[in-house]
């Protein structure tokens, strides 16, 4: 039986010990799951080298005090605006709500130059327009009927207020 190993003894357990840290050590070194790209390719320049793939699934970054590189899944590059005009949308009072005739609408500030108000039924139709001055606006509602009607005010273009009037 010379070459087999043995089953008990001594140099049983230590061989199982060395297999095992064997096995975990090749585990180690060698990495698991390997990305299979589906294209891809490396381009050399007077910078130097750079290999590519694209459909890579795994990623790693390197940060060093001279820059950094993104490695994996494509990095986008996008612009992001990060700054907007200061609007701020007015404190709104609206009194009575219902009403059976008409509807006084308040600001805290004006709003800007050019703003209208679109008065809809809760069906969606137009039944009143009109134009915006200054910090009030009353909305006549004696001659619609009862209902659920969407009062959109807009200025310059822009969604100002959407208020949601009750005619009794």
């Amino acid at each position: 039986m010379s070459g087999a190993i043995p089953k008990s003894g001594y140099f049983g357990p230590m061989l199982r010990a060395g297999l095992l840290w064997t096995f975990i050590s090749i585990a180690c070194l060698v990495r698991g799951q390997q990305t299979i790209a589906p294209a891809g390719g490396e381009s050399t320049g007077i910078g130097g080298t750079a290999s590519w793939t694209v459909g890579q699934v795994d990623h790693e970054a390197t940060l060093t005090p001279g820059g950094s590189v993104q490695r994996g899944v494509q990095q986008p590059y996008e612009w992001l605006v990060t700054s907007a005009p200061d609007a701020q949308e007015p404190i709104v009072n609206v009194w009575p709500n219902p009403t059976e005739d008409a509807v006084q609408i308040s600001w805290w500030a004006p709003l800007p130059a050019l703003a209208r108000y679109t008065l809809y039924t809760a069906a969606g139709a137009v039944v009143q327009q009109g134009a915006v001055a200054g910090t009030t606006l009353t909305v006549p509602l004696a001659a619609q009927a009862s209902g659920t009607y969407v009062l959109l005010i807009t200025a310059q273009g822009d969604l100002y207020n959407r208020i949601i009037l009750q005619k009794r």
